[in-house]
């Protein structure tokens, strides 16, 4: 059935979400990743996909967080194992630092990537709430090519740009909350092709989202930079040519 579907959570379920992802250990970064040799998925046709008007607006009681990067650190125990397993023989030091993966091939056993808990929370956090407001609508999520729209709500005064050093850059912003929706908003985050946000001030911070299927209107904002990109001589073979 077509239509628009307001999903707000409470600040009250919020908070009981927030408290179940305390404690959680964060995965290693990449463990949500695609499998390795995953079968290769086809492009999609411009066309209407899905159902036409069906969207979700999702809005969050949370402050905005941009996603931090990865952390990688020494397992020192497995140093420490291969220090005194090796006695002194290099070859066997250097083998013991390494482990074989599926496949024959070996990678390092002394290094341990994983991604910071503050960003494993938050984005737990938007994940869980989003679940649960998509299975109280009975919805699925989209298995089309989507449009994203995003509001980053910052606690503050509504007549500043919320720029601060505390307020984090937009792309990592939006890495969060992408990465945060995937299996619950849509199957797959490659299937976002197109994404419009914005960062503000306001009385109380919150996250806001609509996701809907792209169509070929979905180009249309995009038309008149694409006809200036390939205008004759604007540019050639990638290089973009001086302005006239």
């Amino acid at each position: 059935m077509a239509g628009c579907y307001m999903l707000r959570i409470s600040q009250r379920d919020m908070t009981i979400l927030q408290k179940r992802s305390v404690g959680k250990q964060a995965p290693e970064a990449g463990a949500a990743g695609r499998p390795a040799g995953r079968r290769k998925q086809p492009r999609h046709p411009i066309e209407r996909n899905g159902i036409p008007g069906h969207e979700f607006i999702f809005v969050i009681p949370l402050a905005p967080k941009p996603k931090k990067r990865p952390r990688t650190s020494v397992i020192m125990p497995v140093l420490i194992h291969a220090f005194r397993q090796a006695s002194g023989n290099e070859a066997r030091f250097t083998s013991l630092l390494t482990v074989r993966k599926q496949g024959g091939e070996r990678e390092s056993a002394l290094m341990h990537t994983f991604t910071p808990a503050d960003t494993y929370r938050y984005e737990r956090s938007i994940h869980r709430s989003v679940s649960a407001m998509m299975a109280a609508a009975r919805n699925e999520p989209f298995d089309v090519p989507v449009e994203a729209d995003l509001i980053f709500a910052f606690e503050g005064d509504p007549s500043e740009w919320p720029t601060g050093t505390e307020d984090g850059d937009i792309d990592n912003l939006n890495k969060a909350v992408f990465d945060a929706l995937n299996k619950v908003a849509y199957t797959d985050d490659r299937l976002v092709v197109a994404s419009r946000q914005v960062k503000l001030s306001s009385s109380t911070p919150y996250l806001g989202v609509r996701i809907r299927a792209a169509t070929p209107e979905t180009l249309e904002g995009f038309s008149l930079l694409q006809r200036c990109f390939i205008a004759s001589g604007s540019f050639t073979a990638g290089t973009l040519s001086p302005a006239s």
